[in-house]
């Protein structure tokens, strides 16, 4: 079940984790660092339903709408850390598959929850788009 989830992977995705903030013009802007790419596809996260699960979380203050199960990546991949406040690992995606809208080329995802199960198939992360 595996091979055949990651065969849906057609997508391309940078990882970044957090790392030492740096200081532009006086601000203090987050720092990132690569952890490398993983395949993987923009989802929602239910087969029974075409509907997205969504909810909200606030990041700074701002109220942003999360995807649960909306990224999907092997299980093999690095386990992203959640953020709170906006400071988890985020998802770029840099090369989108021949099915994936070219709009969302350069899209970039929070990880807010790392869901757990036995049985997995995939790594389905709850993600708000922030860019």
């Amino acid at each position: 079940m595996r091979g055949m989830a990651r065969s849906l992977f057609a997508d391309t995705f940078t990882a970044y984790a957090p790392a030492t903030a740096t200081i532009v013009n006086g601000f203090e802007v987050p720092g990132y660092s690569s952890q490398g790419t993983t395949p993987g596809k923009v989802a929602g996260s239910s087969m029974q339903t075409r509907d997205t699960a969504t909810r909200t979380v606030t990041v700074g203050a701002m109220e942003l709408l999360v995807v649960e199960g909306g990224l999907h990546i092997p299980i093999s991949a690095p386990v992203p850390v959640a953020g709170e406040y906006g400071t988890g690992w985020e998802y770029a995606l840099t090369t989108p598959g021949p099915l994936t809208d070219p709009a969302l080329t350069g899209s970039r995802w929070l990880v807010v929850s790392v869901p757990a199960k036995s049985y997995a198939t995939a790594r389905r992360l709850d993600v708000c788009r922030i860019v």
